[in-house]
This record gives C-alpha cells, structure tokens and sequence, in this order.
C-alpha cells in the first residue's frame, strides 16, 4: 500500500499538471514566510510553479497575456517596495461609502495599497469615496495572496492582509 507522500508524487497534485510533493511542500513554506523573508529564488520559483507550461500568466480581468519575465520585474519591485516600507507598514485602502459613518471600522477588508496615489490608478466602478490610513504588523501581509493577486492582477500593486489582522487606523478622509 502506497504512503499518502508517495500517491502523491505518482498522481497529479492539482488539475492541471502533475507537480512532485517537494515543489508542493517548497511553494507552502514559502506562501507562509513573512514578507520581509521572501528572495529572490522565493519569487523565481513561486511564478514557475503557478506558471502554465508555456510560461505564460493570463491576467484574468487585466485582459492580457503576461511572460514569467514580464510578472517576475513587476513582483519583484513589488515585494522590495514592501521590504523597503518600515514595520508596522501604512496602507491604503478607498471604501465605496457615502458617508464616513457607514464604514465598518472592525472590518475594513484586507486589500490595500502602499500609498493614496495608487488608489486613482484603480478600476473599482466609483470615482470617489473614503480612504482609510491604516498601520499593521508586517506578519499580518497574505504572501500567498500577494502572489497570486500581483500575478494575476500585475497593474494594481495590491497588498493583501490576513483575515481578520490587528491594525490600527490613522486616519480617514474623502477622496
């Protein structure tokens, strides 16, 4: 009988190509790394395991085909752009309210930006709305979401945060 470890390795580990236990195990210890601990061989290595075989990166809603060289320059000025930000971090992040009063100041969502500038660059359906400031905890940063968002969606510099992460607002303004 077959251990689970070596079913593993003879069967597909996803859908849509088969993939050795070791790259499964690599790509999860490194989509659990603080942010401030991700490499460059981190970053090489989680496009080509999330790349298809071609090396080719659909933009689901970005409408484009992007190469692994194309997406490996975006995530890695990225990632050291965040690197670079002082712990805890500021961050961004625009709310489609009228009214100061009608955001959830205990769950504020976990998408954000490194700076307010950016938020104008974003296609969200509404042109104006409220900005939040917010401090938080590096460890609180969503590494595997942060690959797979910027992968997919390369044009928005998103930075993502855990589920219900600690953070402190700053400040809250019309935009």
């Amino acid at each position: 009988m077959k251990t689970f470890k070596e079913f593993l390795n003879e069967e597909s580990i996803n859908e849509w190509r088969d993939v050795p236990i070791e790259s499964f195990e690599r790509y999860h210890s490194i989509k659990t790394k603080n942010i401030d601990d991700i490499t460059l061989e981190d970053i090489k290595f989680v496009l080509n395991y999330l790349a298809d075989e071609e090396g080719l990166i659909m933009g689901e809603f970005v409408g484009g085909v992007y190469t692994k060289s194309d997406i490996l320059k975006h995530l890695l000025s990225h990632f050291k752009n965040i690197q670079n930000e002082p712990n805890p971090i500021t961050l961004f992040r625009i709310l489609n309210v009228s009214s100061k009063n009608d955001i959830n100041l205990k769950r504020l969502g976990k998408h954000y930006q490194l700076s307010d500038m950016n938020l104008g660059n974003l296609d969200l359906g509404f042109s104006n709305g409220w900005v939040v400031k917010i401090e938080t905890d590096k460890s609180n940063i969503n590494v595997d979401f942060m690959f797979k968002t910027n992968i997919g969606y390369p044009n928005e510099f998103e930075v993502t945060l855990k589920d219900y992460s600690d953070y402190k607002i700053l400040d809250i303004y019309e935009k």
